[in-house]
């Protein structure tokens, strides 16, 4: 028989997407023989707080998502919740079973009368500081059974290298860049800049030459610009605290707020940050330097629903400064006061926080790895799907490859980067090693 000895992780911990603080862990323990004993660890639950005691003898009973008491039986959860809505938060301060965690996923195991369970939603924050065993024979074998009846959701990071290149744009001299503020591409490579001066949005070829400028009648306080799926031009205005639509040659389609008029009403924004889209067609706006909300819109521009109030609390926002909807349809929200970013399903349920990311412009590259600009870092930072830092580039300065208040950026077909410096009055491209 093999052993692990101290056997660090016979538990098993998941978390479920939801919108309420909770926590919970699962805490395998051994039917005859053997105890676990261990301290809880923090995880957010989306259910109501429920509370069981983790040393009762056995058998034991679990407190499930919906406040059930099950006994002697292990089940997460009915077949409605999909292997996606299951992810695992790595504790930092237990490496030995990161991976452990990482490979967890939904699964139904039922006690046949050779292991006890023992679930408890606990509320505070603890953290998983020892297991140990008394009978290490019988955690090896449940170590193992976990291990190997989960399977792995780890997805490898491809790593990535960028290099500038000056001179990227071709940038008619009669344009004096003000403040640079984002930028985006169109499906055929046609890269939309802006800034904040005269002829404020500037259309350039895949290759960087000049096309056309536009939008001095129109665009008063020029902040953030997305393309999306259909090539229109989007760009938020806190000048006028509104959200406009363009085509690609500026012709005006669509308006969000009420011009010139900032408040917090249904119709109003009060300086709006950023925009985003999902896939089935809502629109998200971050809005953003005052109200610290998040509204979505259908695709005609009737008004959904809001969320999002000031705050340090979880769900609470400090100046939500960029917003991007994911391959799963989750809205990442740059909540750059707090210095995080906020994970959100689409009726504003938190899902993850990552902490200590000050995410002023955020984008995902074709492959669908992430990007920061971290403007007061001066640097470009990438993301793995855990919020963990896996790529960083740049520092303070003024040479090619450096910035100063990298704003927004957006990445075209290749994966190249196109970065806006607020306080730099430039953009640059990072172009991407092969």
């Amino acid at each position: 028989m093999i052993c692990f000895p101290r056997v660090v992780c016979p538990s098993l911990v998941a978390e479920i997407a939801g919108g309420h603080s909770s926590k919970m862990v699962v805490v395998w323990r051994t039917a005859a023989t053997g105890t676990v004993s261990l301290s809880m660890s923090y995880w957010k639950f989306g259910v109501p707080s429920q509370r069981c005691n983790t040393r009762q003898p056995f058998p034991q009973v679990l407190c499930d998502h919906t406040g059930r008491h099950e006994s002697r039986q292990l089940r997460m959860y009915d077949s409605k919740h999909s292997k996606k809505n299951f992810k695992t938060q790595e504790d930092h301060d237990v490496r030995p079973v990161r991976n452990l965690w990482r490979s967890l996923s939904a699964f139904q195991f039922a006690d046949a009368g050779m292991f006890g369970t023992n679930a408890c939603v606990a509320s505070g924050r603890q953290w998983l500081t020892e297991v140990s065993s008394t009978s290490q024979g019988m955690a090896s074998i449940l170590f193992l059974v976990i291990f190997l009846l989960l399977p792995s959701t780890l997805v490898a990071v491809e790593k990535l290298d960028f290099v500038a290149q000056p001179g990227g744009f071709q940038i008619p001299e009669r344009i004096r860049l003000g403040a640079c503020s984002a930028g985006g591409v169109d499906r055929m490579g046609n890269i939309y800049l802006l800034h904040r001066g005269r002829s404020p949005v500037i259309c350039l070829d895949k290759n960087g030459k000049f096309l056309r400028a536009w939008g001095d009648d129109t665009i008063k306080g020029p902040h953030g610009l997305r393309v999306d799926q259909h090539d229109h031009i989007w760009i938020t205005d806190v000048g006028q605290h509104v959200v406009r639509q363009f085509t690609a040659l500026g012709e005006p389609l669509l308006l969000l707020g009420q011009p010139g008029s900032a408040g917090d009403g249904p119709d109003q924004f009060n300086k709006p940050t950023d925009v985003a889209f999902s896939a089935s067609g809502e629109i998200y706006v971050s809005d953003g330097y005052e109200n610290s909300r998040i509204k979505a819109f259908a695709v005609d521009g009737r008004l959904l629903r809001t969320w999002g109030e000031p705050g340090d609390c979880r769900g609470q926002l400090k100046i939500p400064h960029s917003i991007l909807v994911d391959a799963r349809e989750r809205i990442l929200v740059g909540d750059s006061g707090n210095r995080r970013i906020q994970v959100f399903d689409r009726t504003g349920n938190v899902l993850e926080i990552w902490n200590g990311i000050t995410a002023l412009g955020m984008a995902y590259d074709p492959k669908g790895n992430l990007f920061v600009a971290d403007g007061p870092g001066n640097k470009i930072l990438q993301l793995n799907e855990h919020g963990q830092i896996v790529g960083s580039w740049g520092g303070e300065g003024t040479d090619p490859g450096q910035f100063q208040v990298p704003h927004m950026l957006a990445t075209d077909g290749d994966g190249n980067l196109i970065v806006a410096e607020v306080k730099g009055f430039r953009f640059q491209k990072l172009v991407r090693r092969q």
